[in-house]
């Protein structure tokens, strides 16, 4: 067993859903900026690009980025996948490993709902039988239905958010401790990272009244005490 550690930036996981609309109107901020970059993935790079749907490539042409965003009944997922043009995700195992995306703009005052991550060889993610160092094991992939995947939902920790809160992606001291998971760092030649966000629930004018009303009143005793 290869010892080190795992590193995802969420920092809460719980088991919290979020009712909402079927359908969700572009709460990412398409056309917007966000900078990503990695180590040992295969190279170590950073660059600025733009969120809109679609692949492009980054890291000279080593690798390309496809965003994908995806309405769910809880809310609406970006997807992130980052794939080797070449052979693999890593040029070694022995060395720290990382991915992180960071600045992600959304169009609205939002609460983070979940995410999750995993690697993958040639479009098909792998199916990871355990969570391991700080990346906990989901389950079934809320995108597909089907496979296992890293990551959880939030206990409230990124709720009243206009931009993700932290860079989301993963760290891992070395590469070759993703064995601990069940997934052989073989052929593996990308990454998925995933971010759900919901629009916050707007106060429903009786509560902005009963608001309005408890200022007023404080107010007014306030004045009450000047005039004593």
């Amino acid at each position: 067993m290869v010892s080190g550690r795992c590193i995802v930036t969420v920092a809460a996981f719980a088991a919290m859903m979020l009712s909402g609309s079927a359908a969700w109107a572009d709460i990412f901020d398409i056309g917007s900026t966000f900078t990503i970059g990695g180590t040992n993935a295969p190279n170590t790079f950073g660059q600025t690009v733009t969120l809109s749907p679609g692949t492009t490539t980054i890291d000279g042409g080593a690798l390309t980025l496809t965003q994908q965003i995806v309405d769910q009944s809880s809310g609406e997922w970006l997807i992130l996948t980052v794939q080797a043009t070449g052979s693999d995700i890593y040029s070694s195992t022995d060395a720290d490993w990382s991915i992180f995306a960071s600045g992600i703009d959304l169009t609205e005052l939002s609460n983070g709902i979940a995410f999750y991550l995993d690697w993958g060889t040639n479009g098909v993610l792998a199916n990871p039988t355990t969570g391991f160092g700080s990346i906990p094991l989901l389950g079934t992939n809320p995108i597909t239905g089907s496979g296992n995947v890293f990551g959880g939902l939030l206990n409230g920790s990124a709720d009243g958010i206009t931009q993700w809160p932290t860079p989301t992606g993963a760290l891992l001291d070395p590469f070759g401790i993703i064995n601990d998971s069940g997934i052989a760092p073989p052929g593996l030649n990308e990454f998925q990272d995933a971010i759900e966000v919901a629009a916050a629930p707007v106060p429903e004018p009786s509560s902005l009244v009963m608001l309005a009303v408890g200022i007023a009143g404080f107010a007014a005793l306030r004045r009450r005490r000047r005039r004593a």
